[in-house]
């Protein structure tokens, strides 16, 4: 099968995904990074002094209390972290105690170590409590505009004793306007004759989010009796559209929970099946499935989409398989101290070599160092830096549309939790 994250549901604990970011060269105002007269032969390296225009401290954080999920908008205007309470912090509902959620944090960029508070984590909307949910692809993000966040909830709707009932308190979205903190839940609609519809990841783009749902008949005489699909809304969360849905759990395009890419520009909807060793993706103009038809991906995992090109990984080394000429490119293999991580542009792929030390990669294979300490490129920034985790990297990111800016964390945070910084 393929190596995709997020595969089950509901896992309590997070699993570490690890994230990856870009670093940005001064001097160039119409572009993020200019290869120029450095543009070698495939695989060849380039190198020079490609110097960090900024880092800019985003936090000072000094409570020592747990911190993640950090994502950042496209426009590049504003981050959106989570923050774990300390032990004293408990909500009471309906007489109840309960220990707060994560609460959200917004940073702006342009004004920064001055983080708001933009949802605790726990409230009471219309009668019904909504707690903060992380897992399968609930973590937070930001619209284009960095002016809207968008998380999933758990919306708490059945009550017994001490013990709230899972199986009956569905995982829905919700939204957060960042200038007025309003707090909006965006209920998913149902399908056929299922009670439920649950959310497992979602995606934000310029236009809609799309979600990855399953369908629950928990009126039966099975609650796990499910379906599964795919649902596409407004940004407001209305004009709710199922696209496409499989009641045959064992259907060879049964979606996986986890990771799945949006093309709008080629209108695909690229998953992962969780029965066969097939990528699919959902025809978003016909809404029918289509498989990718090689069976030479069965070895590779999915890292991205860009056109028709997806950016894929064996192992430490990087491809390109272009659908058009069904072909494989391989592009590089930066990577030691085994913790390779990478993020993903329409043209660049981004790569931390596990000791602090950043390159990209064009998609035809040119290399540039960006920071690296044997090779004399921005050795004073070598070894500082690290990313900061999505529980699932369908949702956020760590570096900007335009490619301009740049979060992550420090290595060490001196006795404290790790700052926040900006690269640009």
């Amino acid at each position: 099968m393929f190596r995709n994250v997020g595969d089950e549901m509901h896992k309590i604990y997070i699993l570490p995904i690890v994230t990856v970011l870009m670093l940005l060269i001064s001097g160039c105002t119409t572009q993020n990074f200019d290869l120029g007269t450095n543009n070698q032969d495939n695989n060849d390296e380039t190198t020079g002094d490609y110097g960090l225009a900024s880092v800019v401290q985003l936090t000072d954080f000094s409570d020592q209390l747990d911190r993640k999920y950090v994502s950042i908008s496209d426009n590049g205007d504003k981050i959106i972290y989570v923050r774990y309470p300390d032990d004293s912090a408990w909500t009471t509902v309906n007489g109840v105690d309960f220990r707060n959620y994560w609460s959200l944090w917004v940073v702006d960029t342009r004004n920064p170590l001055n983080p708001t508070k933009i949802f605790d984590g726990f409230v009471v909307s219309g009668d019904v409590p909504y707690g903060f949910y992380a897992s399968t692809g609930g973590t937070p993000v930001l619209s284009n505009d960095g002016e809207t966040a968008y998380f999933g909830v758990v919306k708490y709707e059945d009550y017994i004793g001490y013990y709230w009932l899972p199986d009956t308190n569905p995982t829905y979205l919700a939204k957060v306007d960042i200038d007025d903190k309003s707090f909006q839940p965006i209920d998913l609609i149902a399908y056929g004759g299922y009670d439920q519809t649950r959310l497992r990841s979602f995606r934000v783009t310029s236009n809609y989010i799309y979600c990855l749902v399953s369908f629950y008949d928990l009126a039966g005489n099975d609650a796990n009796t499910r379906g599964s699909g795919f649902l596409r809304m407004s940004l407001s969360g209305t004009g709710q559209e199922i696209l496409w849905a499989v009641t045959d759990s064992s259907s060879d395009t049964y979606p996986i929970a986890g990771n799945f890419y949006v093309d709008e520009g080629t209108s695909r909807l690229y998953y992962t099946s969780a029965n066969v060793d097939y990528y699919y993706y959902l025809n978003l103009a016909t809404n029918t499935p289509v498989k990718v038809d090689n069976e030479e991906l069965d070895d590779y995992s999915l890292l991205g989409v860009s056109g028709y090109k997806f950016v894929m990984a064996k192992g430490y080394y990087i491809y390109i398989y272009d659908f058009n000429q069904e072909t494989f490119t391989y592009i590089g293999d930066k990577s030691t101290g085994g913790g390779i991580s990478r993020s993903i542009t329409d043209d660049k792929i981004f790569v931390n070599d596990g000791n602090g030390d950043f390159c990209y990669y064009d998609y035809e294979g040119n290399m540039v160092d960006l920071i690296d300490f044997f090779e004399d490129v921005n050795k004073q920034h070598s070894g500082k830096y690290k990313w900061d985790t999505q529980f699932n990297p369908t949702n956020g990111k760590t570096v900007n549309s335009a490619g301009t800016k740049v979060v992550v964390r420090a290595m060490e945070g001196d006795g404290y939790e790790p700052n926040y910084y900006l690269l640009t």
